[in-house]
């Protein structure tokens, strides 16, 4: 099941972001911070998710030794906190393009960078002696120590905490603000439909790393904790990497149309390959695309 859903997600994830690279003529403000989103996923999928976890959970065991467990919970830790801030910018990007104060993509483009850049920052300090990566109580995987030893330790695992449940943060306050500011002044927006799938998607996946966080909460306050959250929690990280695509495949139908395009052109190469082989194994006077007229 783990490696089926991460095989899966990884496949949706990079299907997503070669449609959009690959068709940029019709690529908006939400559809480049969506990429940037999806990118994460997949890195997240394929640097630290299924390939390690998947084989440490068929052995029971971690199997690739105390240097890659600290690079593996760096990796995860990196990623998980450049999804959770892609997040918060399509939810900015959504609120804003509803109102005249809409954001510029200059300030898009360095709210990206810093993004990568603060992730990558608070992933590496482990490394520094603050806080510290050890494997988690499943054994397949590593994670932080939830038992800090010193006070910049609980520092660094309270701010953990706040950046997972800022998304959700983020959409209640904008919520509210959005509601005062259509009863004030009557606004009717065209793309309230994408911004409440966008509101869904962050709740979906905020819901999904619930099983991670009660790990987390019963590993600090020392609790025993049952098996079931144990091995459920990486499934659902990695199922929570898969709901980006699922949701901009349900409700943009341009970026729909774009990935059911590639698919049918995809197939259309496939049959014209096999025209052309077929033609060679038995060739005729005519050219293929003459084949139709009558002295063929």
């Amino acid at each position: 099941m783990f490696c089926v859903s991460g095989f899966l997600s990884s496949l949706f994830n990079g299907w997503l972001i070669g449609c959009l690279f690959l068709r940029s003529e019709f690529l908006s403000q939400f559809h480049l911070l969506f990429m940037n989103l999806s990118i994460a996923c997949l890195g997240h999928n394929l640097l630290a998710g299924f390939p390690f976890q998947g084989t440490s959970a068929i052995s029971r065991r971690w199997l690739f030794g105390k240097h890659c467990c600290q690079l593996f919970a760096s990796l995860d830790k990196f990623f998980n906190n450049v999804e959770v801030l892609a997040s918060i910018l399509i939810i900015l990007e959504r609120y804003s393009s509803n109102h005249l104060d809409k954001l510029g993509n200059k300030f898009y483009f360095y709210a990206v960078l810093s993004s990568w850049i603060a992730s990558m920052v608070y992933a590496s300090l482990p490394f520094f002696d603050i806080s510290k990566f050890v494997c988690d109580a499943a054994g397949i995987s590593c994670s932080l120590d939830w038992h800090p030893q010193k006070q910049v330790d609980q520092l660094y695992i309270a701010v953990y905490i706040i950046i997972s449940v800022l998304p959700t943060l983020v959409i209640c306050g904008l919520k509210i603000q959005e509601k005062c500011q259509k009863r004030k002044y009557n606004l009717r927006t065209d793309d309230d439909q994408i911004t409440e799938a966008v509101t869904m998607m962050i709740i979906l996946m905020q819901i999904s790393w619930i099983p991670s966080g009660l790990v987390s909460l019963f590993s600090l306050i020392n609790i025993r904790l049952p098996k079931a959250l144990v091995f459920m929690a990486p499934i659902a990280n990695t199922i929570s990497t898969a709901i980006p695509f699922i949701t901009i495949f349900c409700y943009d139908q341009e970026v729909r149309r774009k990935l059911l395009g590639t698919l049918q052109r995809r197939q259309g190469w496939k049959m014209r390959r096999l025209a052309i082989k077929k033609y060679r194994r038995n060739p005729s006077p005519c050219s293929i695309d003459d084949r139709s007229n009558s002295h063929c």
